[in-house]
């Protein structure tokens, strides 16, 4: 099975952020003026057929952070994986963060993604154990590929430079309700699909909030 360490915000959370974007994506459609767009470093030919704003808000069960992939893992690997991870988490810290109006657009996923804000520090440092859990472990993951954002909508590539300034202004200044990260998702993730949803093997807590 595919598997990542993900982290999961609080149902509450996710369901602040849809309800933002659901409010912004109705303000969004416009018309596109006849000039060449570009945004996020995309563009397209002033004569391109003229699309609805196309903001669609992801599945909440979507909305994680991925801290690491590891890739295809063999069940006895994995369950090596999870107790190395369960043992080590409880010398770590739950630290606190909270979703911000920070868009990124791109990446593997070609998702757009708001980054993450409060104790981001903590965040990288979480990174940094979990990759170190996983070397003793027996994998070898990339320590340069951690990203403290979580993917949060689809956006058409159609869409103008007028629903772009609504989207940027629509989220200028969001600081979600903070939450504190007290436990590590060990998932199988979806592929395909853009509403498939995370599967949890593993709930790992962090420190003492487990006990």
């Amino acid at each position: 099975m595919y598997l990542s360490a993900v982290i999961v915000p609080p149902l509450e959370q996710r369901e602040e952020v849809a309800r933002l974007l659901a409010d912004i994506g109705a303000r969004m459609d416009a018309p596109a003026p006849a000039a060449k767009r570009r945004a996020w470093g995309r563009s397209r030919p002033a004569d391109a057929p003229v699309a609805s704003a196309g903001l669609t808000p992801l599945p909440v069960g979507r909305m994680t952070l991925q801290v690491t992939r590891f890739g295809y893992v063999e069940p006895e690997a994995a369950a090596r994986l999870r107790a190395t991870l369960e043992h080590d988490a409880l010398g770590w810290h739950p630290l606190t963060i909270h979703v911000t109006g920070e868009a990124q657009m791109g990446g593997q996923d070609e998702l757009l993604h708001l980054s993450l804000g409060g104790d981001v520090g903590g965040l990288r440092g979480l990174f940094r154990e979990v990759t170190e859990s996983a070397r003793k472990a027996g994998f070898m993951l990339d320590r340069r590929s951690f990203a403290p954002q979580v993917p949060v909508s689809t956006l058409d590539e159609a869409v103008s430079d007028e629903a772009l300034a609504v989207l940027v202004e629509g989220l200028e200044g969001f600081s979600g309700e903070p939450w504190e990260v007290g436990e590590l998702t060990l998932a199988r993730l979806g592929f395909g699909a853009a509403d498939a949803e995370v599967q949890v093997v593993a709930s790992i807590p962090i420190g003492t909030t487990g006990t």
